[in-house]
């Protein structure tokens, strides 16, 4: 692949990357303007938000299918309805609104919700788990899409009745107070975590063991929280329980490894919880993550970078835990000092950092030059910078002098690309990412999973080659 062509794809790969934290909208200009450059890689990098290896934001991978969808190349639409049909109810809902509202939905986004909702119908079971959790959501599918209800899903969805023959099942819950039937009732059902409590007034030990059966792993882990707040972990039984299903986490493909490491209502103060999941969230890192290469995190502190060192609190630790080569860390303005962050906890890192103040000017070859002379050249340099670079040594010039392949990558504060595009320029391996969330909001942390994807598969231009390999699903009967 030409120089010039792997550049202008890395930079359509980095815009397609960003997180928009639920606003969907804010990937249209870009997903658009990617489709306009080159929609024989675009539309590969739409398919490849749908897979773990790729990317685990869930927003990003609706927005790819949503554009292959509705797409003007009919290859791309073919595999957006292969990808539709994969979605659960709730994610094909938003998928269906998100083109209604700000794409334009074709005959195949409306084969493609036809086929979906059809296929739900055949099978009762799906059918009934889907109205449970999501009937108003099908309900509006159904009513934007002009599509037609079977019988079921008229009674269920549209008459609100129940089916002969059959009864409502949280009705009966409701009704129900004993808690053994209950129980019963919760698990033959399967009734959702947030269905059965909303109807059971009080719940013993018995209903309790009857939900964490019925929840999912990813489910579990997020309920964490409320789970200990209620107290039922006093009692064995349901601890026991709820010990094993928390363990799953370590191989659960749902559960992210910065879930476990950020999330809130995964924290608590129980000891015996905090190791399962503290070991679930290495023993994923250890099997999907893990970097055996040499690390230095290079930490600008010059005037006004407050941010990169607050950004470098949180991810130090997330670092130490992947990296399973050496790991180094240096703070620069104008010269540089290596910084100890002991065992590698968020606390090692809030001390390392204590005496470290965001003054003078920037120099980022320094940072290099300072590594080199205390003998540690890296086989992955990470940078968190404005690339503000104002003075001597410059980066680039440490670099030839080191005559290494050293992989760069730019955690980037503001839009300033200078010194990787310098880099670039001399063949250096060169990636680029942007936190696109304020470290101090809820769910910043969904960042890490694309950045820990980057860090471990080689860098923006492996994955822009692996990406051009891919092939795009078909149907087995292709109707385009």
């Amino acid at each position: 692949m030409e120089k010039q062509e792997l550049s202008a794809k890395k930079e359509l790969l980095k815009s397609l990357m960003k997180c928009p934290h639920r606003k969907l909208e804010e990937t249209v200009p870009v997903f658009r303007t990617a489709l306009d450059k080159d929609p024989l890689f675009s539309g590969k990098c739409f398919y490849a938000l749908t897979l773990e290896e790729f990317n685990t934001i869930r927003d990003l991978e609706e927005s790819g299918i949503s554009f292959l969808l509705t797409s003007p190349y009919p290859e791309h639409r073919e595999a957006g309805r292969v990808l539709f049909q994969g979605l659960e109810p709730y994610r094909a809902y938003r998928v269906s609104t998100f083109i209604r509202s700000h794409l334009h939905p074709n005959r195949q986004v409306k084969g493609a919700i036809v086929d979906y909702l059809r296929t739900i119908e055949k099978n009762q079971k799906r059918f009934d788990g889907a109205s449970k959790v999501a009937g108003n959501k099908l309900h509006k599918m159904y009513e934007f899409y002009h599509v037609k209800p079977g019988t079921r899903a008229q009674e269920v969805l549209f008459d609100r009745q129940t089916p002969e023959n059959e009864v409502d099942i949280l009705e009966v819950l409701r009704s129900t107070e004993d808690p053994a039937e209950q129980a019963e009732l919760i698990v033959i059902n399967k009734i959702p975590y947030r269905q059965a409590t909303s109807v059971v007034k009080n719940i013993t030990p018995a209903v309790w063991v009857a939900l964490i059966e019925v929840m999912s792993v990813s489910e579990a882990v997020n309920a964490r929280a409320s789970v200990e707040a209620s107290g039922i972990l006093n009692d064995p039984a349901v601890r026991n329980i709820y010990e094993n299903k928390l363990a799953l986490a370590a191989s659960d493909k749902n559960v992210a490894v910065s879930t476990l490491g950020e999330r809130k209502s995964v924290k608590g103060k129980d000891e015996r919880l905090n190791k399962i999941i503290k070991d679930a969230e290495q023993t994923k890192i250890d099997t999907t993550i893990g970097i055996t290469d040499s690390v230095l995190l290079a930490v600008d502190v010059s005037g006004s970078m407050h941010n990169a060192i607050e950004l470098a609190k949180r991810i130090g630790p997330y670092l130490a835990s992947v990296c399973k080569g050496d790991l180094e860390l240096v703070c620069f303005n104008d010269s540089a000092v290596m910084v100890d962050f002991g065992k590698g906890t968020l606390e090692d890192f809030r001390r390392g950092f204590a005496l470290i103040k965001a003054d003078g000017s920037t120099s980022l070859g320094v940072a290099l030059k300072h590594s080199v002379r205390n003998n540690f050249i890296p086989d992955v340099m990470i940078f968190i910078t404005d690339q503000g670079e104002n003075r001597a040594p410059l980066l680039v010039d440490e670099y030839k002098k080191t005559g290494s392949g050293i992989r760069f990558i730019f955690i980037n504060i503001g839009n300033n690309n200078q010194v990787a595009a310098q880099l670039e320029n001399i063949g250096a391996d060169v990636s680029e990412f942007s936190f696109t969330a304020d470290i101090d909001s809820r769910g910043w942390y969904v960042d890490m999973n694309n950045f820990a994807s980057l860090l471990s598969k080689g860098g923006y231009a492996d994955t822009v080659q692996r990406i051009m390999d891919l092939k795009l699903p078909k149907r087995n009967l292709v109707k385009v």
